[in-house]
């Protein structure tokens, strides 16, 4: 007998990724050259977000959180993050090396992730958004026209 799953609807944390993605860092959403944020934290942790494909509906950032100058433990993550304009949601597409998230996944299976992996990657990015949120942040932008 087969179990039946339960899907979770995503719908809510793709729009909070989406909502606290732009009032990070508005610049990337608009068409004005600027590809690059970069957000300092006071505590120290560094994101720098960068524009890596821009589409009439969509941009496609690489979100880069440098945890520490000396990450001997742990390795700084690295989302690749798909923004969706028209119907205001943002949705992780590649997390390190992982590429196209399933919405789930059989367990164990041969890349030993997780049944939920879409939905804790998709977590990841609103915690970390979620930690910038209503701090004093630096902000930093950069223009480059190569896109």
């Amino acid at each position: 007998m087969r179990k039946s799953r339960h899907y979770f609807n995503q719908t809510p944390l793709y729009e909070s990724n989406f909502t606290m993605l732009l009032e990070l860092a508005p610049a990337i959403a608009n068409d004005i050259g600027i590809n690059r944020v970069c957000l300092h934290h006071p505590c120290g942790p560094v994101m720098d977000i960068q524009v890596t494909e821009r589409h009439k509906f969509t941009t496609v950032v690489r979100i880069v959180t440098q945890l520490s100058d000396q990450a001997v433990i742990f390795t700084n993550p690295v989302l690749l993050v798909r923004i969706y304009h028209d119907v205001h949601v943002a949705e992780v597409i590649g997390y390190q090396a992982c590429t196209r998230f399933e919405a789930d996944y059989p367990y164990p299976n041969e890349q030993m992730l997780q049944p939920d992996e879409k939905r804790q990657v998709n977590q990841l990015l609103n915690e970390l958004l979620g930690n910038y949120q209503g701090r004093k942040i630096r902000r930093r932008s950069i223009i480059d026209n190569t896109l």
